[in-house]
């Protein structure tokens, strides 16, 4: 079977590039692939020694149902599923340092394929949500509870947010109580590297030796954020992204979230025989580039509807345009921390008749995932039926994530 997997790979390889770590603790702990666990400690019950997201929703039912909506969860679906029958082996173990890296991940993930490297049948994502008809490995291999918080069967996490066992005199948590507690699973280790923008820096930034378009890696979203004000603040990507200890990881698909971060205003000016336009979006509280990656496109659109018919005056994207192939950067107009784009456009003020000024803001959270999958739709003729119903689930997905940020009319008296 010839396998056409460069255009693919490049794509799924912008979001599991490793950044270089300059910190002990995390330089281990995003050892790839993350060692196996080994044997759990013999005192472990049976829940305990479990890896699996629902096993740890057990106690931590809040973070569990909180991940479980977030995309973090969704790190093996149908467009990374169908893209692993294009990939040698070694390429395939790029892809799951980031989107499974655990071990037992890997081992799950590998078991997809047949022994030619091709996606068995019953790993038809469109069909089965989940994986139960595999007898062995994770109910889901992506990135899980275990895959940040879990080393030899010890779990890690950040210090406790509030002061629930100190030593005698002391105002300070007692970490040993944490690890060596009647608590389940031993209690864990604190770190406060869960807490630092360092930790997002494995899988939120290209590797330096990276594909460079026009001077710049694919993802650069740690080096924006570290440039940036919020940096110098100690705002990190936690503060934003797990709000409160959130585990949803909400970003450019929720359209919330979004508009919370952005500061979009629509006005008009009045001439003597025309009417002056003016549209803007500034990002407020975006710690990187806005969008980050090759992957988004807003559309911004200035019009206006005379006798009832729309009249398009004026159109801007905000985005990275990249050629399918990441080869070629066609325009990277992406706003910086607290940069503003202003539209502006004068129109005829007519005599009669009505007039309604409008401004419009389309998000596109996934453009470049669907350019690029309906491209391989025709061009991957030796995919594997079950390789092709996920690449055709994938692209139903990503053409649904579009979404309506913001739209104002105002009428425009004549008189």
């Amino acid at each position: 079977m010839t396998l056409v997997w460069l255009k693919v790979s490049s794509i799924l390889l912008m979001v599991i590039f490793i950044g270089n770590c300059k910190n002990d603790f995390l330089d281990s702990h995003w050892k790839s692939p993350i060692p196996y666990q080994g044997s759990p400690p013999n005192s472990f019950s049976s829940l305990e020694k479990e890896l699996n997201p629902s096993d740890c929703g057990k106690c931590h039912s809040k973070q569990f149902q909180e991940w479980s909506t977030s995309f973090h969860s969704r790190t093996v679906s149908d467009g990374f599923l169908w893209q692993l029958e294009t990939m040698p082996f070694e390429k395939r173990k790029t892809c799951y340092s980031c989107h499974g890296p655990l071990s037992e991940s890997f081992d799950t993930l590998e078991s997809f394929l047949d022994g030619n490297g091709i996606l068995k049948e019953e790993t038809d994502q469109h069909m089965r949500p989940k994986f139960e008809s595999f007898s062995k490995g994770l109910e889901n291999p992506g990135l899980i509870c275990a895959s940040c918080h879990v080393r030899e069967h010890t779990r890690y996490g950040p210090p406790p947010s509030t002061i629930t066992s100190t030593k005698p005199g002391s105002n300070k948590p007692d970490s040993d109580f944490y690890l060596n507690s009647p608590l389940p699973h031993n209690g864990f280790i604190p770190k406060k590297e869960f807490e630092n923008s360092q930790f997002c820096k494995n899988c939120h930034q290209s590797k330096p030796t990276g594909v460079l378009l026009n001077g710049k890696q694919l993802m650069e979203t740690y080096s924006e954020w570290e440039q940036s004000d919020f940096a110098q603040k100690k705002i990190s990507c936690q503060s934003c992204h797990m709000e409160s200890r959130s585990h949803t990881w909400k970003g450019i698909h929720d359209k919330e979230f979004v508009r919370n971060a952005l500061d979009v205003q629509f006005s008009f000016k009045k001439q003597k025989s025309t009417i002056e336009v003016i549209g803007s979006i500034e990002s407020r509280k975006i710690g990187h580039s806005f969008p980050t990656y090759t992957i988004p496109q807003i559309h911004l659109e200035l019009f206006v509807i005379q006798n009832g018919k729309k009249i398009s005056i004026k159109q801007a994207s905000i985005g990275r345009l990249v050629d399918s192939n990441l080869t070629q950067e066609y325009y990277d107009t992406r706003l910086k921390p607290g940069e503003k784009l202003v539209l502006i456009s004068e129109f005829p003020l007519p005599n009669s008749g009505e007039l309604t000024l409008g401004f419009q803001v389309d998000v596109d959270p996934d453009e470049l995932y669907v350019r690029t999958f309906e491209e391989n739709l025709i061009d991957q003729k030796e995919l594997s039926s079950a390789a092709r119903r996920s690449l055709r689930s994938a692209i139903r997905e990503k053409k649904s994530s579009k979404y309506n940020l913001f739209t104002s009319l105002k009428p425009v008296p004549l008189l």
